[in-house]
């Protein structure tokens, strides 16, 4: 009947039909079949397993690329103060030339603050000897 042959109202497959040309028995068959379940479960489990090695190795490539926007950022941020560090450097050698040529000129200030100094001092005296 067209390749299928009716048993209890249910088509039974070609397929049953050519296991029995083959020469194979049920229980050949129905080992095979186990066979097949197992191989398809390892290889599902495989599968799995390289889909969650997959998953691991974008995270690691993920991180990895934030790691070095991160070391990027740093590297810039020390550069700058690496510039900030000679900058100030020099700036406090101006500093001390300056101060140093301060100390070496007469101030006016300095006189007069030395000439109040005395004044008092010759007011505060007269005061305590007249």
């Amino acid at each position: 009947m067209n390749g299928y042959t009716r048993q209890n109202g249910v088509a039974v497959e070609e397929e049953d039909r050519k296991n029995g040309e083959h020469g194979l028995s049920e229980e050949q068959v129905q080992l095979l079949k186990e066979e097949n379940e197992g191989m398809l479960k390892h290889y599902e489990d495989t599968l799995d397993q390289v889909r969650t090695a997959e998953k691991s190795m974008l995270e690691v490539s993920e991180l990895q690329n934030t790691l070095v926007a991160n070391l990027e950022t740093q590297s810039s941020n020390i550069e700058q103060l690496v510039a900030d560090s000679v900058n100030t450097t020099e700036n406090i050698g101006s500093g001390n030339k300056e101060l140093k040529r301060a100390t070496e000129r007469k101030s006016t200030a300095r006189m007069v603050f030395f000439a109040s100094c005395g004044l008092c001092a010759f007011l505060i005296t007269w005061d305590l000897v007249f």
